[in-house]
This record gives C-alpha cells, sequence and structure tokens, in this order.
C-alpha cells in the first residue's frame, strides 16, 4: 500500500563493518556470522529516542498564510470553481475525451479524432523528464483557488527552526482528493523562509501512476511532484538535498474518509520513518484541517481491492451539485517543529517503533492543540 515500504536497502546507505576483519583462517567464517556480529554491534550503537512530545503544553502556532472567501470577487469565484472541476475531475474529463475519440475514430473514420487520442496516449509519456516550473506555481490563477477555500497556514515554529533542511514532511490526511497538499506548493516561502530570500527546494511526492495520465503527468511535474517510491525520495533528500512532502496515508487512508469522522492511516505505516532514519532527515508533521470535508463519495471492498492493485485511488465521488467539484469548504494546513532524527543506516525495528511512536504523538498534539481553530473541539483524531 505504501510504495515507500516496497524497495529494499541501497548499496551507498551501507557502511563499514565496525570491527576489523579477522586474519588467517577465520576470514572464510560463515556470513550468518558476520551478518549476527554486525547486527549486534550496531544494537549496542543504536540511541534512544523519545517517544513523548517534546513539549506538553498546549501550543497553538502562528498564522503566516491567509486568504478569506467571503472577499472574493464573482469573477474570481467562478475561475476557482472551473479550475477546481478540471482538476479534480480531470479523470472523468478524460475518460470522457477518450472513449469518444475512440468511437470517432473508428466508426466514423475521423482523421482528427485519431490524431487527438494519439496526442493523448503520447502525453501519458512526455516529457520525459519533469522540472520545476516556478512560474506557473506562482500564477495569480492557484490565489483564487485559496481564497476560495479560505486556505490558510498556521506554523507552530519559529522561521529560523525550518532553515536546516532537507527535511520529510508527512502530511495528514488524504482525503478524496489531496487538494490542501497542492495549495501548499504556493505558500512555500512563508511555510520554509529561507534565510537569503531565495525560493525553498520542496518536492511533493505522489502515486507514480499519476505520471501516466494526461495533464496530471505535466501538471504533477510543473509542481516539482515526483513518485513516492524509495529510490526518488532517497535521491532527493540524500542527493539533490532537497525536502520532500508525503502524504503518508496513501491509498488506504482514501477509504477512511468521512465527512463525520477523522480518521488517518498511520499506525502500520512505517517505511517513511525507516528511510528518515536511514538518512537522517528530521520529520516534520502537518495536518490539513478541512481536506476530507470536500467530497462524499462511493466504495466498496472491490474498488479498495482494485485501487490497492493499481496503486490509483478508484472511487466514485462528488462534491456540489453532484459534480466532482468539491464543497466550499475552508483549508487549514497547521505545520508542527521538526522532530530530530539521528542517521541510523540500519535501523533496528525497536528503533523505528520508537520514532514511530514520537511522530505519532507529535501529530496527535498537532490536531489536539489546533482543532479549536476551526470549530473541532468535540471531535477526536482516530488513528487507526
Amino acid at each position: 500500500d505504501n510504495e515507500v515500504e516496497t524497495f529494499g536497502n541501497f548499496p551507498f546507505l551501507s557502511r563499514p563493518l565496525p570491527f576489523p576483519e579477522p586474519a588467517g583462517p577465520s576470514v572464510h567464517q560463515p556470513n550468518e556470522t558476520l551478518t549476527q556480529r554486525l547486527h549486534e554491534s550496531e544494537a549496542m550503537e543504536e540511541p534512544e529516542i523519545q517517544t513523548e512530545v517534546a513539549n506538553a503544553e498546549r501550543e497553538v502556532g502562528k498564522t503566516v498564510v491567509s486568504y478569506d472567501a467571503s472577499t472574493q470577487s464573482m469573477k474570481d469565484k467562478v475561475t476557482a470553481l472551473a479550475l477546481t472541476f478540471v482538476l479534480t475531475g480531470a479523470f472523468y474529463l478524460l475518460m470522457v475525451i477518450f472513449f469518444y475519440c475512440l468511437y470517432a475514430s473508428i466508426v466514423h473514420g475521423s482523421l482528427v479524432a485519431a490524431t487527438a487520442l494519439g496526442l493523448l496516449i503520447l502525453s501519458c509519456y512526455y516529457p520525459k523528464r519533469h522540472y520545476r516550473w516556478q512560474q506557473c506555481i506562482d500564477h495569480p490563477v492557484w490565489k483564487t483557488m485559496c481564497q476560495y477555500f479560505s486556505f490558510r497556514v498556521v506554523r507552530v515554529g519559529e522561521a529560523e527552526e525550518y532553515q536546516y533542511g532537507p527535511y520529510l514532511c508527512a502530511e495528514y490526511p488524504h482525503g478524496i482528493f489531496p487538494l490542501g497538499f497542492m495549495l501548499s506548493a504556493t505558500a512555500l516561502r512563508q511555510i520554509f523562509p529561507e534565510k537569503d530570500g531565495s525560493i525553498p527546494q520542496v518536492d511533493g511526492a505522489v502515486a507514480s501512476i499519476l505520471f501516466r495520465i494526461p495533464i496530471i503527468r505535466q501538471l504533477t511535474g510543473w509542481f516539482a511532484g515526483g513518485p513516492a517510491t524509495r529510490r526518488n525520495l532517497t535521491h532527493v533528500l540524500h542527493k539533490e538535498k532537497r525536502s520532500v512532502g508525503l502524504m503518508a496515508g496513501g491509498i488506504a487512508e482514501i477509504f477512511l474518509t468521512s465527512r463525520s469522522d477523522e480518521m488517518i492511516y498511520l499506525k502500520n505505516r512505517k517505511g517513511f520513518i525507516k528511510l528518515a532514519l536511514q538518512l537522517g532527515t528530521p520529520l516534520v508533521p502537518i495536518y490539513y484541517f478541512g481536506n476530507t470535508q470536500l467530497f462524499d463519495f462511493v466504495a466498496g471492498n472491490a474498488f479498495s481491492r482494485l485501487s490497492r492493485k493499481f496503486k490509483l485511488s478508484m472511487v466514485l465521488f462528488y462534491g456540489r451539485f453532484f459534480l466532482p467539484i468539491p464543497y466550499q469548504h475552508p483549508i487549514t494546513m497547521v505545520v508542527g517543529r521538526p522532530i530530530p532524527v539521528p542517521h541510523v543506516d540500519h535501523p533496528s525495528p525497536a528503533l523505528v517503533d520508537q520514532l514511530h511512536s514520537r511522530f505519532m504523538n507529535e501529530l496527535q498534539k498537532l490536531y489536539d492543540d489546533h482543532k479549536a481553530l476551526v470549530g473541532w473541539e468535540h471531535k477526536p483524531l482516530i488513528i487507526t
């Protein structure tokens, strides 16, 4: 379910044996003995991780970005509606276009339809490389969406605490469509301010299948998105030294989405925790209040099985006017303090569990400290 967990260790993450090689015939001792000695040596070196939150007192962050839908003009409101319909309903629209072009080219022999169909298929594979298009991210049209959803960013820590990246931002909840995750790309300067005033380099990690969907492939690339695989995350964090945002709940969490209960999938999500330890990358917990309130959906076990198999959410969802247009609900993004993570090339399951417990506690506290901001005082966070 979690692509981060499907890849093994990589050679460059390994380190020399912490003990000298024996001389003479014993050099050819069984591999099992070497492995056992290596694990015992590393177990002795592993640090202890505090599982409790660093500050038990209630701590409400500062608002660094705020939009107000009540002041939006009708023109901008219509623009935002049209744009969200294209984005969230892209799969439906593309299916209609695909089958229409297929029908017209086969039944009516339309050259125009055949050409459009060919271009549609080619766009699933090109361009081969993806580049951040900052002019696209900064375009005012995205601000109309931020204002339509009264998008707000609340940051707990001071600006200086977010200038020692790269960070692995584990973000919750996914919802039917992670709209808050997308809108956050327009506020990176305020969330992770650089000392020299430059644009923060934060990549998004998304399901690999999205790079086989026309338009979504191109738009994801322009927003600095990449596949949520261990290989890509390791490359971006370790080689490129850029931060990464990851919707860690993944496809499994989509089927927990409810407008009445706030549920996330985290208890069995440990792949990103292990990766953070192997790279020594600090974790930043992020929560989107309102991300689960945008759509209703119809799904069952069959949809769940298909989604897991193809690693793509296959649900029938709807919003306003029973169309794939999200309900106009405010979205509040709360950014927690970075959690320091030690660098351990081969962390033991016990160490992974310690950091996992610490992250769960920090995310729970982040939710509890800020739920009053959105009027959810009596809505608990259910972690499954």
